[in-house]
């Protein structure tokens, strides 16, 4: 077995994991500043700590309050009223975070050396180090670095209670492990099996004869309630339970019922199955592949040998606890629910990597092959996240829009931590409901979407009207996110990830106003006056369009719109159709017409228009005539308007009735060919 590395180059590569992730961490902690806001999911931004009543009841207050503390000693010094001001608080925020998160895998470290040598202790910390979701959370003023920080610090004084039972290390356990339930409520269900793992180590080590006294001896010893009452003291001051016990209350039936909202999975064998795989994954996501091999080669390690890594073992308990008392309660899983297991099994990670060394008949080359192989993929990940947050493509919108846009009226709908900086925030549902009037009223230059975060079908049938072109605007610019930063997997899991660097749209305003309903006569006037190319963009909008249900009947590629109101209909059905040639050589139209009028409404003439020439076809009886049109070409769009002469009232009520399309149908046209002749 090679012998274990020494202190001083243990402290030399020790220093460089955490030079390396204060470098990961801070860098970019401006992403998305100066912002009143910010683009960070969740983020608790310095208003919400500084403004009375705004803190979010899904939260613990102890973040907070450790916040308000800080920024309340640049209280004088730096200007809230302006956005420069702010954005110091804002960063200032982020580098508590950053600080938390460069502490965490410090003390995964000595937690380490509580457990093992220093090179599987450097190896459990490099492990933690580059977690993607820890590199991104490590940089925002989310909750989860801190929680982790308060964490992994009550992990390593339970360590120490393993190991030296000092009264000391029981109440720095118990005041730690309530700061981290008190910074993310999640963290209780670390601490469920805890009290069972205490009772078990103070047991052993006990002199009492037979089994059931030592635990007797255990359950009552005054350093395991004293640790115990230092958690509670802690929790009811940071709580104000005395002073003010309704808030707390009020905040318990919260958490305890919003769950419910997102629950994915049910309460039963199956979904129970279901939920375990995806938190499997996204601890997989967490670590990487070989790191998530070498944690389940350390944990095979050390339930082989029970007696000699026991105190590891109780780490299996605290995930077990987790996952039991959070997880399967709430019945959704984020990657972010990970982070605890992360470093949980950052430490096993430690352990299985250390066994790469302990093979002695391996050259020693072959395990510093290995060990650099695996870490530099996971530091590549990991570095994957900050380059994602560089190149965030809303950056790439913003310079566009100041280049092409200055001065002009910018609005972006949807969540405004998935919009460039720099616009009027709308929300969805105003394009939604009444998109024509809401547009003709605030005249926007350019409307700017993000493809992300459509939560409802209306929604995603806003955007395709949007593209389609029937609000009256054109696509300018599409920012898509890099594809080379695959190396995370992102998409294989769902996480905030992935609301970094969204795919952004940007349309900007035509001349042809917004298509509605009430508005479509007028354009088909338009078009039956207009050029061919006019005629062309309208049945390409008609095709790609949802006009409130006013489109009578149609498959992709053909469409008949229903009018009863303008010229163009004279009570006939559909006032036009709309083609669309998907095929590589040309098609001819052939339409079905049937008139079914009264006798004293004969003769009734019709007249279609095909944008090459206009013919008439006269009903001098009811019954039903077909038609071809000019032929379309290859990707070609065709509008055939059609007007009768004549109309009649319906027996059942006021509508007009007059000349319908009974089918459309599209034969292609060898190549070379003449057009089919009309009938």
């Amino acid at each position: 077995m090679p012998e274990d590395l020494s202190r001083h180059r243990a402290a030399w590569i020790l220093f460089a994991i955490l030079l390396a992730a204060a470098g990961l961490y801070v860098v970019p902690v401006w992403w998305g500043l100066p912002s009143y806001t910010g683009w960070a999911a969740d983020e608790a931004i310095p208003w919400r700590i500084l403004t009375p009543g705004t803190w979010s009841p899904k939260y613990p207050p102890f973040h907070r309050y450790l916040l308000r503390a800080l920024f309340s000693a640049f209280d004088g010094l730096v200007d809230l009223s302006g956005l420069r001001g702010y954005t110091v608080l804002f960063v200032l925020g982020r580098l508590v975070s950053v600080s938390m998160a460069c502490a965490t895998v410090f003390l995964v470290y000595r937690c380490g050396r509580l457990l093992f040598d220093r090179r599987a202790s450097l190896l459990a910390a490099a492990s933690v180090a580059g977690i993607p979701s820890l590199v991104y959370y490590a940089k925002t003023i989310n909750l989860d670095a801190p929680y982790l920080f308060w964490f992994t610090a009550s992990l390593f004084f339970q360590l120490k209670i393993l190991v030296k039972q000092r009264l000391r290390d029981y109440l720095l356990f118990g005041a730690t492990a309530a700061l981290a339930v008190c910074t993310k409520d999640q963290a209780f269900g670390l601490y469920l099996a805890t009290p069972l793992v205490l009772v078990a180590a103070l047991a052993m080590r006990t002199e009492a004869r037979g089994v059931w006294r030592r635990i007797g001896a255990a359950a009552v010893d005054r350093r395991l309630w004293l640790g115990g009452l230092c958690a509670a003291v802690v929790f009811a001051l940071i709580h104000n339970l005395l002073f003010d016990p309704a808030s707390f209350l009020g905040r318990f039936d919260f958490i305890r019922r919003a769950p419910a909202a997102y629950r994915e999975f049910p309460s039963t064998l199956r979904g129970q199955l279901g939920l375990a795989v995806l938190s499997g994954r996204h601890l997989v996501f967490l670590l990487g592949v070989p790191l998530a091999l070498a944690a389940l080669s350390g944990l095979l390690s050390a339930l082989r040998r029970p007696r000699e890594s026991w105190r590891l073992l109780t780490l299996v308990a605290m995930g077990i606890g987790y996952y039991l008392g959070f997880v399967a309660s709430i019945g959704y899983h984020y990657p972010r629910f990970s982070l605890p297991l992360g470093i949980l099994a950052g430490l096993f990670c430690g352990l299985g990597l250390e066994g790469l060394w302990q093979r002695s008949r391996l050259p020693r080359w072959v395990p510093a092959t290995l060990t650099c192989a695996i870490f530099g993929l996971t530091f590549a990940r990991a570095l994957s996240v900050d380059l994602l947050l560089l190149n965030d493509t809303r950056y790439a919108v913003e310079g566009w829009l100041e280049e092409h846009g200055r001065g002009e009226r910018r609005v972006g709908y949807g969540s405004r931590n998935l919009l460039p900086r720099g616009l009027e925030v709308r929300q969805w549902g105003q394009l939604v409901r009444d998109p024509c009037g809401h547009l003709e009223s605030t005249r926007p230059e350019f409307i700017v979407v993000p493809t992300q975060g459509l939560r409802k079908e209306r929604e995603e049938g806003a955007l395709r009207r949007l593209e389609s072109g029937q609000f009256g605007y054109d696509l300018a610019l599409r920012e898509q996110r890099s594809r080379t930063l695959f190396l995370l997997g992102l998409h294989r899991v769902e996480s905030n990830l992935d609301r970094v660097s969204p795919q952004t749209l940007v349309f900007r305003r035509t001349g042809r106003g917004c298509l509605d309903r009430e508005r479509l006569a007028r354009e088909l006037d338009a078009a039956a006056a207009g050029t061919p190319s006019q005629r062309e963009r309208l049945a390409q909008v008609i095709l790609d369009s949802d006009l409130d249900g006013k489109l009578l009947y149609g498959s992709e590629d053909v469409v008949g719109v229903n009018l009863q109101f303008g010229r163009w209909t004279h009570g006939s059905q559909p006032a036009g159709v709309a083609i669309r040639n998907r095929l590589d050589m040309d098609v001819t139209p052939w339409l079905e017409l049937g008139c079914q009028p009264p006798p004293e409404a004969l003769p009734i003439t019709v007249r279609i228009d095909d944008g090459t020439d206009s013919k008439s076809y006269v009903f001098t009886k009811r019954g039903k005539i077909r038609v071809a049109a000019a032929p379309a070409p290859p990707g070609g769009h065709r509008l055939l308007l059609i007007q009768a002469d004549k109309a009649w009232s319906a027996r059942e009520g006021g509508r007009l009735l007059g000349v319908s399309v009974l089918r459309v149908e599209l034969r292609p046209v060898a190549p070379g060919a003449a057009s089919l002749p009309r009938q």
